[in-house]
């Protein structure tokens, strides 16, 4: 205590004079200051009324947020508890009252509470210790204990993971006393009540196991203690104890890291059933063997001996006791007359000689008894170092080797596959009958007749075919060097045009067995393969080249929608006849390029856009019309010949109709060089027998040669000159007339012209689908309908087309804006595009099932991808009518036609 002089309860007083005298005016001052600015926690005194009389800057740095000035000497610890609450600066349970918080902080404090724990808001922890002084007064200190509550969140987490454990676990330490454990590690030994307490020796908790578990009989509970914790102290593994309810539990011990004991058991209940029944079926399984065991442990005592070994040595001698000498057991049986000793060779010669086998594990010791059995017998070392013989009685199936054999070359003589037998020396030793059916039809070589002798005479009788500038004898030299040689898979031709296929293999005595089969078929097979793995190859080619044209043509099809479409409304509106003719001009242009488009998205797709049936006369008629021009200019021919009784196919007429004009516009460029001589020529008639219309187109030019005919299919492959032609026009007419189910082919001969076959399938439909009547037309032209399209040019020309036509339009370039005017507003007919960012076709169809259910059977697709695998398996599974882009006016109508009626129809 410091005697300066002063009543030193009065520093702590709450009691108010005239001149109220603090902690600041005492000379003590400073020091206090400096001890509690030393101290290593944060600590701040309060008076006996709880007012604040200093605190240290870790006190507040701890308890006060950044900035907070309430913390003057005087104020009570209640308003700071309730300004530290309201700042957020801690976080505050939500049970008691938070309006109740300050007070009950404060009365923590005066009960002197020992461990009060606060979380931050920044996620750091603190422990508050209150303590009385000597007058009064309270030492308040805080302590940051955030990594003592991180480090007990981590071992509550560790403890949860060993609880988890299907294996019991527990934790001593270096004393073999109790720190921990796990649920499962007393289920498997206690119960619970009976559970180890921490501290609690190895020893004690091993006398109350006592009760539980076996122990050899007479072991006495110190006993069996004393013995458990010697198997603890060597840390011992694999230790098994058995509880008296016939569990069985593996024990291993480890050390840890600080010197304790880490014990895991393990419920091995099944396993050891399944172990004794697993031995108990070996042994059934030894003992239904018909190879006869018997088992001999290191010192060559009998251990084991199944069935079928007592069968064979034991029929007329008694079978022996189990750890009895082998050397006794051989003794008996050689005494017992039970072997036939080879000639010469005394008994105790003949029982070294077995010996010997046993313990050198010899394998395949034959051995003849007295009654005539062959035995077969090998010795085999075990794991532990025993001996386990085994024994075959052979004695039937020496006998029926030769029969055997017998069946071996009746199953020679019946293999497709020739079989030819030479010895050492060349010389021919035998055949079977497919060789012979190969080779030797008019003579069959001699026994003993040497292998060049034999070829000789197969040349002589015109049997080979060999390359030019190969001798006789330099062709029977490389055939017997090839043979001596071992070769495989050599490949022979006779001269009747057979395929042979030859090798030659090594017999264990040195000789040659020669193998041949006739492989003629399958060469023709192959050659056929080969053939359709070009065609497979052209087809690749052209799916490929589909693809990129499809890509190329969808980026196409929103402009030429746009300029075709205008093109068409702005048509016969213009007073001027010229620019009347030029709007003209642009919308044939446009239509053109509409088409050409279409028809490498129909090639790409490998089927038809719009199939109809028509007449191929037509189709001609058209593409005839397309590539006059060229034809005139070179002062070709052209001369027709179409039947007009042929029936109709089904197709699509543009695509068919371009496939001519490629046809013709090649006959052409064939017979250009010729002038006035160039004749090109197009029939037209129908196949009764295989009901097919075909179109033949033929010149009289050079023809194509005959090594470049397989390839003209093939995409870019063209024997045109640079800049005339691109090598796609006959790919791209080869997969059209494929996607039709028809054939297109070729007839030239060199010099003297060419022709291409187009054959069609005819048209399945009866009559062809009738036209609207003026009723219908103005009826379903007087629908309203919506136009979704997020091309602002496709919606505005979609939306004057009909508009023109009196239909009630309204477009907007959202899917989700239109969603929300269907759900105010009903439309006739609803026409979208499928591809659009944000939402697809096929997601604004399934929102559409949802706001205006009633609307779906009346929604209409205009696409410009029907290529992608997902837009059409939707256009297949939903049912919904689409066109594809550029947007043709009749096409468009055709969609409206086709929703108007359905929606009467619904």
């Amino acid at each position: 205590m410091i005697d300066d002089g002063k009543d030193e309860n009065t520093l702590f007083s709450g009691a108010s004079t005239d001149t109220p005298r603090t902690l600041e005016n005492t000379a003590t001052f400073p020091l206090l200051r400096d001890v509690f600015d030393a101290m290593q926690d944060g600590a701040a005194l309060y008076d006996e009324e709880l007012r604040l009389v200093l605190c240290n800057d870790k006190y507040e740095q701890y308890l006060f947020p950044p900035g907070f000035h309430d913390r003057r000497p005087g104020q009570s610890a209640t308003e700071q508890a309730r300004a530290i609450i309201q700042s957020d600066f801690f976080i505050v349970p939500k049970e008691p009252d938070i309006k109740s918080m300050p007070d009950a902080i404060s009365d923590l404090i005066r009960s002197y509470t020992d461990g009060l724990e606060l979380k931050r808001s920044d996620g750091r922890y603190f422990a508050i210790v209150s303590k009385r002084t000597s007058l009064g007064g309270f030492l308040v200190t805080v302590n940051d204990i955030t990594a003592e509550q991180q480090a007990k969140k981590s071992e509550k987490k560790r403890l949860d993971a060993v609880g988890a454990l299907e294996e019991g676990f527990a934790l001593w330490d270096e004393n073999l006393k109790f720190v921990l454990c796990n649920d499962k590690y007393l289920d498997l030994q206690i119960p619970r009540e009976e559970a180890p307490k921490p501290g609690e020796s190895a020893y004690d908790f091993s006398r109350r196991l006592f009760k539980y578990f076996n122990a050899p009989e007479g072991t006495t509970i110190h006993e069996f203690a004393v013995g458990t914790v010697d198997r603890l102290k060597n840390y011992q593994e694999d230790m098994d104890f058995y509880r008296k309810d016939g569990a069985t539990l593996r024990v291993a011990v480890k050390k840890t890291g600080l010197g304790g004991y880490l014990i895991t058991l393990l419920d091995i209940t099944e396993e050891r059933n399944t172990e004794q029944k697993a031995r108990n079926m070996l042994v059934d399984a030894i003992q239904a063997l018909d190879e006869g065991l018997c088992l001999f442990d290191k010192d060559m005592k009998l251990v084991f001996a199944n069935k079928a070994w007592a069968n064979i040595f034991f029929r007329s001698h008694p079978i022996p006791d189990y750890g009895e000498m082998a050397g006794d057991i051989l003794f008996e049986l050689i005494e017992g007359d039970f072997y036939s000793l080879p000639e010469g060779v005394s008994k105790s010669e003949f029982m070294a000689n077995i010996v010997d086998v046993i313990s050198s594990y010899k394998k395949n010791l034959t051995l003849m008894t007295s009654d005539g059995r062959q035995l077969i017998s090998s010795s085999h070392e075990t794991e532990l170092g025993g001996f386990l013989l085994s024994c075959r009685d052979v004695t039937e199936e020496r006998n029926s080797n030769q029969r055997a054999q017998n069946l071996l070359l009746d199953a020679i003589e019946s293999l497709d596959e020739g079989l030819c037998l030479y010895d050492k020396d060349m010389r021919f030793v035998a055949a079977n009958k497919a060789w012979g059916d190969i080779y030797f039809r008019s003579r069959v070589p001699q026994i003993g007749e040497h292998a060049a002798e034999v070829m000789g005479h197969l040349i002589d009788r015109g049997f080979y075919t060999w390359p030019e500038g190969v001798t006789r004898d330099g062709f029977i030299g490389s055939v017997i060097k090839a043979i001596q040689s071992n070769t495989k898979g050599l490949a022979l031709t006779t001269a009747d045009g057979r395929h042979l296929i030859g090798s030659s293999h090594a017999t264990e005595v040195g000789g040659y067995l020669l193998s041949c089969r006739d492989i003629t078929k399958q060469v023709e097979t192959e050659e056929e393969l080969e053939k359709q793995r070009a065609i497979a190859n052209q087809n690749e080619k052209l799916s490929a080249l589909g693809e990129l044209l499809a890509g190329v043509a969808h980026e196409l099809n929103n402009p030429l929608s746009v300029v075709f479409g205008y093109a068409q409304m702005l048509q016969d509106k213009v007073d001027d006849p010229v620019i009347n003719e030029r709007i003209g001009l642009i919308g044939q242009s446009a239509e053109r390029a509409a088409k050409i488009v279409k028809t490498f998205l129909a090639m790409a797709r490998q089927r038809p856009t719009k199939i109809v049936a028509f007449s191929l006369n037509d189709a001609v008629s058209t593409a005839l019309e397309v590539s006059s021009y060229s034809l005139k200019s070179n002062g070709t021919e052209v001369l027709t010949d179409l039947d007009k009784t042929i029936p109709f196919v089904d197709g699509d007429f543009d695509q068919l109709a371009q496939v001519f004009s490629n046809l013709i516009v090649n006959a052409g460029h064939a017979v250009k060089d010729l002038g006035d001589e160039g004749r090109l020529s197009i029939q037209s008639s129908f196949d009764t027998r295989s009901d097919v219309v075909i179109v033949k187109i033929k010149d009289n030019g050079p023809g194509i040669p005959e090594d470049i005919q397989a390839r003209i299919f093939e995409p870019f492959f063209t024997t045109k000159d640079v800049g005339e032609g691109t090598g796609v026009g006959l790919a791209f007419s080869h997969r059209i007339i494929a996607s039709h189910n028809g054939e297109l082919s070729l007839h030239s001969i060199n010099g003297c012209g060419a022709t291409f076959s187009i054959k069609l399938p005819i048209s399945t439909q009866t009559v062809p689908a009738a036209a609207l009547t003026d009723e219908e037309n103005a009826q379903y032209r007087s629908k309203s309908v919506l136009i979704v399209d997020d091309e602002e040019g496709v919606a505005q020309l979609i939306f004057d087309i009909l508009s023109e036509q009196g239909l009630l339009v309204t477009k907007t370039t959202s899917p989700r804006t239109a969603l929300g005017i269907l759900e105010s507003q009903t439309f006739d007919i609803i026409l979208s595009d499928f591809k659009m960012p944000g939402m697809d076709g096929e997601h604004f169809f399934e929102a559409l099932s949802v706001v205006a259910p009633e609307c779906i059977e009346r929604v209409g697709f205009i696409t410009g991808d029907a290529m992608s695998e997902n837009v059409r398996s939707f256009f297949l599974s939903s049912g919904r009518p689409y066109i594809e882009k550029p947007v043709l006016k009749d096409e468009l109508f055709d969609l409206i036609e086709g929703l108007s009626a359905e929606y009467e129809e619904g």
